[in-house]
């Protein structure tokens, strides 16, 4: 199917979407009736994102066969003779490389993207938005962890017994640092208290 009767029949199903069945208006002419809660903004929006997406795939499949065939001709040279085993060998790396990339995609995007087609302007945005992603989860546990220390440090300044108090508050800290030298270093420490 060629680059056009894709996007014709890619802009006929979004249409669709958006009108009505295709309806007899007399003399043969099919026509199209918009629904009434349909948002032209949206059909429109709809319409420019399908287009972008053939022409990038189109533009994909351009380069890819520039590739192809500049990859191809490297081979086919009267110097270097071409046979089953070189086909295999070149197969093998290909198949190969099938196998990893997607798994590649999946450890790097948080388990969004997995196929090998996709632009590496995807694969960066999708890596960078899984990146933004953990350090929010992060900060988000940084945030409770630290919420449930000061809640602790609270109760211990109004706390009597100031020895308990002060053993409490070092317990706390260490626990929120949460480092192991940080903590065998502080137990070495001889403390006032018990």
């Amino acid at each position: 199917m060629s680059t056009e009767n894709k996007q014709i029949d890619i802009h006929q199903d979004i249409i669709k979407k958006y009108f009505g069945e295709t309806v007899d208006e007399g003399g043969g002419t099919i026509g199209y009736h918009l629904y009434p809660t349909s948002d032209i903004t949206m059909l429109v929006q709809d319409l420019y994102n399908a287009d972008k997406r053939i022409q990038e795939q189109f533009e994909l499949k351009q380069i890819n066969k520039k590739e192809s065939d500049e990859f191809w001709d490297s081979i086919f040279v009267d110097d270097y003779p071409f046979n089953k085993e070189n086909a295999y060998n070149e197969l093998a790396d290909y198949h190969f490389l099938l196998e990893q990339l997607p798994l590649i995609y999946m450890e790097v995007t948080g388990g969004i993207l997995s196929k090998t087609t996709y632009f590496a302007s995807s694969v960066i945005e999708a890596f960078n938005d899984y990146l933004e992603r953990l350090q929010q989860e992060k900060d988000e546990d940084y945030e409770k962890r630290k919420n449930v220390i000061l809640n602790k440090l609270k109760g211990f300044a109004i706390h009597s017994d100031n020895e308990y108090a002060h053993g409490g508050a070092d317990k706390a800290l260490i626990e929120f640092i949460d480092d192991e030298e940080i903590s065998d270093a502080y137990d070495e420490i001889d403390k006032w208290y018990s």
